[in-house]
């Protein structure tokens, strides 16, 4: 399988009974987090990752859920999976499968949150040539979850909670292809950790993606309350996969290097706030010049400061149309792009809650962390090209140590730069 699964469930049957005590009268996923329900939140980052269709499994008030998100969010489409009775989590995924348009899913559990990229999940169950993959998570304490045992690539056991000390831990989410769906137990209910997952990783049929943040898990009231103030700090990653994202990252072998490309005077000539096609005029060379850097083993990342959503003059809607169509173009010009990250903020002229000095704004370096993180990418090996100070200024303080600044009429002296990289790192 070439292309990213773009389909996603989410396990939202829970209770909450651990919750009661301050969640009482809505489904554990419509717990309010930071003045929003904690499925808006899990259900936002899929919709920015690339997932275009996700089935809520849900059962205990499941209409409120129901009712809350509708049949499209942030436009992702959204269908509904209805347990009659309780069917454990295993019950709920074979269900569900059965909703599913295509032939690979990712499964979330609607409790926890992880900043994790579906398609480098996706990537990781490839090249390990495993029908399944886990996300797993770093965190300073496995006592609570019990640690997960990885080997190179491969999840090979779980340790007894009880343990202590820092280590990785199952997030919660996971990716199966055909052959991990045809493989869940034929009976209505079911433990999908006990009875499909423990007898996958005993087979070695499960992949180890590390490449998560972020997570939170919301299931006993100290973690939820921790979840107030970890969600009311208004984390600003945003970012765009495109759909051919598992494939390129399943193709590379060793470390991953990335080109970071400035979008306005680097990209497309800067007529002032594009985000157009009528007003696009693309730099001459960049498709050549991005070509070779693929050619070179570089993914392609675009990391862009976006003032004209902040000024509102168009809104993210229409600037994720805008991209979609850019990394059409892209690849039909053999030099996709992985992804494009941007900053939507502006510390004076942003409006209502775009009005913020945010770390992802360049000459900040989040948007680069970001993607070192999303897709494992090896920041001091990397490039950056740019056409303003700042552009460099945020790839310097990400610890990337090849930059140059360029101007639309002077693309070609960046062949030269990459000719000299590609030298140097294959001499």
């Amino acid at each position: 399988m070439n292309d990213s699964a773009d389909e996603a469930i989410v396990l939202a049957g829970g209770r909450g009974s651990r919750l009661q005590s301050v969640v009482s009268d809505v489904p554990k996923p419509l717990a309010d987090v930071a003045g929003r329900p904690f499925l808006a939140w899990v259900l936002d980052e899929l919709a920015a990752s690339g997932i275009s269709r996700t089935i809520l499994a849900t059962g205990y008030l499941s209409s409120q859920i129901e009712s809350y998100v509708g049949q499209t969010w942030k436009g992702m489409s959204i269908a509904y999976s209805v347990e009659s009775e309780p069917l454990g989590t295993g019950g709920a995924v074979g269900q569900a499968v059965r909703h599913l348009h295509g032939r690979a899913v990712h499964v979330i559990n609607g409790d926890t949150y992880l900043r994790f990229v579906p398609a480098v999940l996706q990537a990781a169950a490839q090249a390990a040539g495993a029908p399944m993959a886990i996300a797993l998570a770093e965190v300073p304490d496995v006592s609570r979850y019990g640690a997960v045992l990885v080997g190179e690539d491969k999840v090979y056991g779980f340790a007894e909670k009880g343990g202590s000390g820092p280590g990785l831990v199952n997030a919660g989410c996971y990716f199966l292809d055909e052959e991990a769906i045809a493989a869940l137990p034929r009976k209505a209910a079911f433990s999908l950790e006990q009875e499909f997952i423990a007898p996958m990783v005993s087979a070695g049929k499960i992949a180890a993606c590390r490449a998560t943040a972020d997570f939170i898990d919301i299931g006993v009231p100290d973690d939820y309350a921790n979840a107030q103030v970890r969600f009311a700090l208004n984390r600003c990653h945003k970012f765009y996969v495109d759909p051919g994202a598992a494939h390129m990252l399943s193709n590379v072998r060793g470390q991953r290097r990335a080109l970071f490309l400035d979008r306005d005077g680097v990209i497309n000539v800067n007529h002032g706030y594009v985000h157009t096609q009528e007003k696009t005029d693309f730099v001459p060379g960049i498709f050549d010049l991005c070509r070779r850097a693929r050619e070179t083993g570089l993914l392609l990342v675009v990391v862009t400061n976006q003032a004209g959503i902040a000024r509102g003059y168009y809104d993210e809607a229409q600037f994720l149309q805008y991209t979609k169509w850019m990394h059409e173009k892209f690849a039909a010009r053999g030099a996709p792009l992985l992804a494009t990250h941007y900053c939507p903020h502006h510390p004076l002229a942003g409006k209502g809650d775009l009005l913020r000095a945010c770390p992802s704004r360049k000459p900040n370096p989040g948007m680069f962390f970001t993607a070192a993180t999303n897709y494992g990418i090896a920041l001091s090996e990397s490039l950056v090209l740019g056409d303003k100070e700042s552009d460099l200024e945020a790839g310097r303080f990400a610890g990337v140590t090849n930059r140059l600044l360029v101007d639309e009429s002077g693309i070609g002296q960046a062949f030269d730069w990459l000719s000299a990289y590609s030298t140097s790192r294959f001499q």
